[in-house]
């Protein structure tokens, strides 16, 4: 028998919320000075981005340079394992744990929020493998590395892979996932 892969987006799929809205609304909580002090910049950030004057992956590095000045990549990662659990015992929706649990397929997570909570929840949830937006928490603290993994770039990822369509099984709640939708066997649209 032919092992099915079931490929999984994160926010509004397995968890019920926008786990990248919602860390930031975390992270700017525990720093508010920093948010007031940088407020009036990212809300000019947010109306470019929704009058296409810059881009999604412009607008993700925006705000995560902002709310990682001056901190250490031990802070994020250690404030990430914390806001991972928090994600999962509170907003991990029953559906998906019912085919998250089941035995004998391969379990992908692939989504655009930033990999250093994302392989935390992929670790947790005992996913075969994690594929998520690379973040630098080095040099260019906030800077993305390579590709954002939204929409086309998410079937990229899968293609290269070189699993037959036939077995593919992708679920996911989101429009920017069509191209990934069209390549798989069959897809799961969940309801927001």
């Amino acid at each position: 028998m032919v092992k099915k892969i079931f490929i999984f987006d994160l926010d509004h799929t397995i968890i019920s919320c926008d786990s990248f809205k919602f860390f930031l609304i975390r992270w700017f909580s525990k720093k508010p000075k920093i948010f007031f002090l940088n407020s009036f910049y990212l809300i000019l950030v947010y109306v470019l981005f929704n009058i296409n004057l810059i881009t999604r992956d412009q607008l993700k590095e925006v705000f995560l340079r902002v709310a990682f000045k001056r901190s250490s990549k031990k802070e994020i990662l250690k404030f990430s394992k914390t806001f991972a659990s928090c994600l999962i015992s509170k907003y991990l929706r029953i559906k998906s744990k019912k085919i998250l649990n089941k035995k004998n397929c391969t379990k992908i997570l692939i989504s655009a929020s930033p990999n250093f909570y994302v392989n935390i929840i992929g670790k947790i949830l005992n996913f075969d493998q994690v594929y998520s937006t690379k973040i630098d928490l080095n040099k260019k603290i906030g800077k993305i590395i390579g590709k954002n993994c939204y929409g086309y770039q998410k079937l990229l990822i899968i293609k290269k892979l070189k699993h037959k369509t036939e077995n593919l099984y992708f679920f996911t709640d989101s429009k920017s996932d069509v191209p990934l939708m069209n390549y798989c066997k069959k897809t799961f649209v969940i309801p927001r």
